[in-house]
């Protein structure tokens, strides 16, 4: 877990990952940005959006080994929260989205930071899964 988190800010409509993964990792958003592109081979996926495998292989080329999971504690973990919008809700444009989640915070790209439970209300959006090293599950 980053013992501090520097609030990065989101750049386009589908870079959340790239926002969550450099807070995560506590890395630039352009050395994110650069190794996702490298990754990728498309200049405009910060538009469109991540797979979870191209987040992971970003993270590879970070010297970082993660992976998702469907289990975790929201108060307690810290990595890459994946989350899906409640049917009927329009507060995002895209259906999923990724912040970084740290220890019941959820920081979000537009450089807030939430309760976890007051952001899931509030944006609409329901928990899917937690990406983060292995280390960070066993805690």
């Amino acid at each position: 877990m980053p013992p501090i988190v520097q609030v990065q800010v989101s750049r386009a409509p589908g870079d959340c990952a790239v926002v969550a993964l450099a807070m995560y990792l506590g890395r630039s958003y352009e050395d994110v940005f650069a190794a996702a592109v490298s990754v990728t081979k498309n200049i405009i996926f910060h538009k469109t959006g991540m797979f979870y495998p191209q987040i992971h292989q970003t993270a590879a080329i970070l010297d970082a080994t993660i992976h998702t999971s469907k289990t975790f504690n929201i108060e307690t973990a810290c990595g890459l929260l994946g989350l899906k919008r409640k049917r009927g809700t329009t507060k995002r444009l895209f259906e999923q989205h990724i912040a970084f989640l740290k220890a019941g915070l959820i920081f979000d790209g537009d450089g807030t930071v939430w309760d976890a439970e007051t952001y899931l209300q509030s944006q609409g959006y329901i928990p899917l899964c937690l990406t983060s090293s292995e280390d960070e599950e066993e805690k």
